[in-house]
């Protein structure tokens, strides 16, 4: 009798590690999807801005990596890493057209 509790209590641990490492998984997959969605709509954002969509093949080329980035489950840390890039290139991107708007506002002063 107590061979039979001492294996259905040690069952129960295992179902227990078991349901916890699955929603340990099911919690990462959520993070990595919310981080892929907002690295999505953060380039949407960023195309919207410079109102200017990439030429066809650009687009083609994007839409390939993306599709072959959501077959290749990212990492977390992978589309964290993505995500620091896009942000980067965006922060460089206005910079730059902030000084292309100064230069302009400089020569239109002196006129």
């Amino acid at each position: 009798l107590e061979e039979q509790e001492r294996k259905h209590k040690e069952l129960e641990l295992q179902r227990q590690k078991e349901l916890q490492r699955q929603q340990e998984l099911l919690r990462q997959r959520q993070q990595q999807q919310e981080a892929l969605r907002r690295l999505q709509q953060q380039q949407q954002q960023q195309q919207m801005a410079q109102m200017k969509l990439p030429s066809s093949s650009k687009w083609g080329q994007q839409s390939t990596s993306v599709l072959s980035q959501t077959q290749n489950t990212l990492s977390l840390a992978e589309i964290q890493k993505l995500e620091e890039e896009r942000e980067r290139q965006a922060r460089e991107e206005q910079r730059r057209q902030q000084q292309e708007l100064m230069k302009v506002l400089q020569q239109q002063q002196q006129q």
